[in-house]
């Protein structure tokens, strides 16, 4: 009989110690700022421009910060079982790093029990692939400010109600459909709170603004309706989390 060999997911993430797990980090030796992964050429606190780091074996306890359950399988790379059954992951806050990591829930954990703010530990277990796409992120965000503001699912419904109306309107939108707020209510749930037509299509686009001197837009031919503006700088600090996103704990 032989015994299969543990490894980890993804190779120095995470120590493979039972007893005291921990996720494999880096500070950044001028601001202090962990991070998780690693961050490698750069600082990623937008405030530091720190380029050395050392290792640190990050918290292995910390608290709910938000959480989603995924009722839909992935696409591969994602190995899921089958038939595929829901699967849930929680961002959890470290206090001591002052930071946000992602993970999936424990097997045996009912989601119906959980709550942002609970105390929560790290555990091994296996994993065939990353879990977390874009709905669980938009997930944990919508979660997360229904905890702070109050926010319900009817009120992302009506986001979905406005956007439809707005592509109704503009003959180069990719879908152009009205929906109504009940549309969107019964729609199937793909990453609670959020349902099928809360979410995004998958596709790009892009815009920009070209800022010259009134002079150089004249001699480019813009001299009909030359746009002025005052020159104008602003400066604000921001939260990020683990991976460099803005948290949303603001209105």
């Amino acid at each position: 009989m032989t015994t299969k060999e543990r490894v980890a997911a993804v190779d120095g993430w995470f120590t493979l110690d039972d007893t005291d797990p921990r996720l494999l980090g880096n500070r950044c030796t001028r601001c202090g700022s962990y991070f998780f992964p690693k961050a490698s050429a750069f600082c990623r606190n937008p405030s530091c421009d720190g380029t050395e780091f050392e290792e640190a074996r990050l918290s292995n306890r910390g608290t709910v910060w938000s959480f989603t359950t995924n009722h839909y399988a992935p696409p591969p790379p994602y190995v899921a079982a089958d038939p595929f059954e829901p699967f849930s992951v929680a961002a959890v806050q470290l206090p001591e790093e002052k930071m946000v990591v992602l993970g999936q829930v424990a097997d045996g954990v009912d989601p119906a029990t959980m709550r942002v703010g609970d105390e929560v530990e790290l555990v091994l277990g296996t994993l065939f692939e990353d879990d977390a796409t874009n709905p669980t992120y938009f997930a944990l965000y919508a979660r997360r400010r229904m905890e702070l503001f109050g926010a319900t699912p009817a009120d992302f419904a009506k986001v979905k109600v406005k956007n439809a109306a707005h592509g109704l309107a503009n003959p180069n939108a990719r879908y152009r459909k009205a929906v109504t707020e009940d549309e969107v209510m019964a729609s199937p749930v793909v990453a609670e709170p959020l349902r099928l037509l809360d979410i995004c299509a998958t596709s790009d686009g892009a815009a920009a603004v070209v800022v010259s001197s009134l002079e150089y837009a004249q001699r480019r031919g813009a001299s009909t309706d030359p746009r002025r503006t005052v020159r104008r700088g602003t400066r604000r600090r921001r939260r990020h989390d683990a991976q460099g996103v803005p948290r949303p704990d603001r209105r």
